[in-house]
């Protein structure tokens, strides 16, 4: 949230995404929306800008990233990375900045899974197949997991 919102519930950008976690209705919005409530629905601003379902929300989406289309990464710091990656530009092109393809999943997890953190890192950080702004988010975010490292022990 700190990274999407910076902690504003009433946030929207460019996209357009609303919302603490900057959910785009069409897509992260109807993906997480149907895996909860079993059924298809684009979920309007006003509902995303209610912090409690926005939440929900986001984190069913994050669950979704990691347990749909990144199963198989076995390496949890690259799977956070990629998921991060993910959240903030899709799922088709972080294939696509492994494999070529939007579509390669088993590839691309194959590749991740043949790299070390720091190389998934890297990657993701300099892969041409990656807009600036995606490149510059898992620095962000991994910037500001620091800051809340503490929390982990507790």
């Amino acid at each position: 949230m700190q990274t999407e919102s910076y902690f504003n519930p009433l946030a929207v950008s460019h996209v357009p995404a609303y919302g603490l976690m900057q959910i785009v209705p069409t897509t992260a919005g109807v993906d997480a929306y149907e895996a909860l409530y079993g059924k298809k629905r684009v979920v309007p601003p006003p509902y995303l800008y209610d912090p409690s379902k926005n939440i929900k929300l986001g984190t069913k989406y994050i669950q979704i990233i990691r347990e749909r289309y990144l199963r198989g990464v076995t390496n949890a710091e690259s799977l956070d990375y990629c998921t991060a990656t993910a959240y903030n530009a899709g799922i088709g092109s972080l294939y696509r900045s492994f494999t070529g393809s939007k579509r390669g999943r088993k590839e691309a997890v194959a590749k991740i899974n043949a790299m070390t953190p720091d190389e998934v890192y890297k990657h993701l950080r300099t892969s041409p197949k990656l807009t600036k702004e995606a490149r510059n988010y898992v620095k962000g975010n991994r910037d500001h997991r620091v800051n809340f490292k503490m929390w982990d022990t507790l």
